[in-house]
């Protein structure tokens, strides 16, 4: 049973953990302008919640909540190495994290929040498409 379990959270982490890449390997462009970086975390939070095979909606919470974490905080430190890597050649004395503390945090429970609000919008998809199917049978 815990490892069904966890087979179905590790492809939830794995699917984060791709998606905070690719978003830190976009956001060179992306995260320049005010508010581009919104279609990101609604990605990552609708896979997180499109590939679960749960039928019941209190099933996918706790693994979406898992997930959105690790997308959140690991987005943020991934976008704050590639600032860091391509400003570190002209200030060497420059920390790794750029922002301070308060602000990563921040950072990564915002964009943690806006994939989790995006999964459980991907849950109430999820359900009304098997309703549907469900009527046309």
């Amino acid at each position: 049973m815990f490892l069904i379990y966890l087979k179905k959270l590790l492809l939830v982490i794995l699917v984060s953990i791709i998606i905070s890449i690719l978003g830190s390997i976009i956001g060179y462009w992306v995260f320049e302008a005010d508010w581009p970086f919104i279609p990101v975390p609604i990605l990552a939070g609708a896979l997180m919640s499109l590939i679960q095979k749960e039928n019941k909606s209190w099933k996918f919470i706790d693994k979406l909540l898992i997930g959105s974490l690790v997308f959140g905080f690991l987005l943020i430190f991934l976008i704050s190495l590639r600032i860091y890597l391509t400003i570190h050649p002209a200030k060497p004395n420059l920390p790794l994290i750029i922002f301070n503390q308060k602000d990563f945090i921040t950072l990564s429970l915002v964009f943690s929040f806006i994939s989790f609000l995006s999964g459980l919008f991907g849950i109430v998809i999820k359900g009304l498409t098997s309703l549907i199917k469900k009527r046309s049978n």
